[in-house]
């Protein structure tokens, strides 16, 4: 492995540096763009930004018991009358526009009853397991539902672990500017969903690096936008290489984050092993550790095979939920990209 080439931008300290974020929808790049107000690098989350979060937290909750009694359906568990009775009313009234007080109330109601469905319980450990054709929780609905007295309550603020914990899928993009070690920065987040990707080429003018998030997490997932691939390999890393083909990524540094390290080792300590998505790998199935090395090693070999370009490229591990994490991994990623720092980072060159 060699070391990466500087920029090249100038080196003079009032340049813009443009840092782009990418990555397929759920792979937690909004999170981070998140965290770089939570941490501190950025103007923080102000209580109108949190309250335009919360109707769709609690739609998040809402949809998560949806999805879970229709789950119970897909594995011929039987649920009491009662339950399907609640997830049919959840369904009418969220379908029906503008929510009232007491509608409210009654949401919460019937996502606590299925909440506390034992039978739902089994579904949660179920739809983390392996079961690529089946519906799919989000990563972080079981937090939200433990939480529905307060996420339902007339006065609810998010909280800084709440807002991190959404999911809200990126429309267009999303900017921000803030100056760091002398630095002036402008990071830009755009949405990851297929229909939103047309626009990653347009936003890669001018960059001074490129981070694009996978999900570790995804490896036994098919995408939600295409079925009939795997989110991981065909998705994620797919659209990462045709990213690092384009014209303008060429000698810009490229940090690949693989987030949700956490979710990956549930799954990996639950029995969901990455051979179905890595037919090759003959390790130990039980090994997150090991099994991870596979990974990063089997990203380093596409990205050496696909990419046309010379690309200096770091590989970091992270979960991007994590506040004291997260403030030493944005300060590596702003290093990593920085001109001061970006030599001295263990990058490899691609080729």
């Amino acid at each position: 492995l060699t070391m990466g080439s500087c920029l090249s931008k100038t080196e003079d300290d009032d340049d813009v540096l443009k840092l782009l974020l990418l990555g397929v929808g759920g792979s937690g790049k909004s999170t981070l763009f998140k965290q770089l107000k939570i941490t501190g690098y950025a103007d923080s989350l102000d209580d109108e930004t949190r309250n335009e979060a919360a109707p769709f937290i609690r739609e998040n909750c809402t949809k998560a018991c949806v999805i879970l009694v229709r789950l119970c359906e897909q594995l011929e568990i039987t649920l009491p009358d009662d339950v399907l009775d609640h997830a049919e009313a959840i369904e009418e009234v969220t379908n029906a526009g503008d929510i009232s007080s007491e509608e409210l109330s009654k949401i919460q109601n019937a996502c606590e009853a299925i909440w506390a469905c034992p039978e739902i319980k089994d579904a949660v450990e179920l739809s983390f397991k392996q079961h690529q054709e089946r519906l799919q929780l989000q990563t972080n609905d079981p937090y939200f539902l433990n939480c529905l007295d307060k996420i339902f309550a007339e006065d609810y603020l998010p909280s800084d672990e709440d807002m991190l914990k959404m999911r809200r899928a990126t429309s267009g993009s999303n900017e921000i500017n803030f100056k760091y070690e002398g630095n002036e920065w402008n990071i830009v987040d755009v949405g990851g969903q297929v229909h939103e990707r047309h626009s990653w080429t347009e936003k890669a003018d001018d960059l001074s690096g490129l981070v694009y998030i996978i999900s570790l997490s995804d490896y036994d997932q098919y995408s939600q936008d295409t079925r009939q691939v795997n989110k991981f390999i065909d998705d994620s890393i797919g659209s990462m290489l045709k990213v690092m083909n384009l014209e303008q990524i060429q000698d810009i540094p490229v940090v690949i984050l693989l987030n949700k390290k956490d979710i990956f080792k549930k799954k990996i300590s639950m029995g969901t092993n990455i051979k179905g998505a890595f037919p090759s790998y003959s390790g130990s199935e039980d090994d997150w550790y090991e099994s991870l090395e596979y990974i990063k090693g089997y990203i380093k070999k596409e990205i050496k095979k696909e990419v046309k370009h010379n690309t200096a490229v770091e590989l970091l591990v992270t979960t991007a939920t994590d506040q004291e994490l997260m403030k030493t991994m944005i300060q590596e990623i702003i290093h990593a990209i920085s001109l001061t720092n970006f030599q001295q980072s263990g990058m490899f060159d691609k080729n």
